[in-house]
């Protein structure tokens, strides 16, 4: 993810277009698991799908080639990833 973070954001820099806001601040350093394995990895596979979604709207209501091409790139990529996760 940390890939197609970095390539919208150049491109939209580049573009001099607003970047979306980074959610740093909401991870913490624990180590300690707070909930099972089976709920967290049931919850990836469920926020990746709504990226997914997320792409693919961007995709479709965007009205330039480049930048839709490049999320039709990160839809590929996460589908690949929530097909080997499920």
């Amino acid at each position: 993810m940390n890939k197609h973070i970095e390539t919208c954001s150049q491109q939209f820099t580049k573009e001099n277009l607003p970047s979306p806001p980074l959610l740093d601040d909401l991870v913490t350093t624990s180590t300690i698991p707070p909930f099972s394995d089976k709920l967290m990895l049931w919850h990836k596979i469920d926020m990746f799908s709504m990226k997914i979604r997320s792409y693919a709207n961007g995709a479709s209501l965007n009205g330039r080639r480049d930048i839709g091409a490049m999320y039709g790139k990160f839809l590929m990529d996460v589908s690949l990833f929530v097909e080997d996760a499920a």
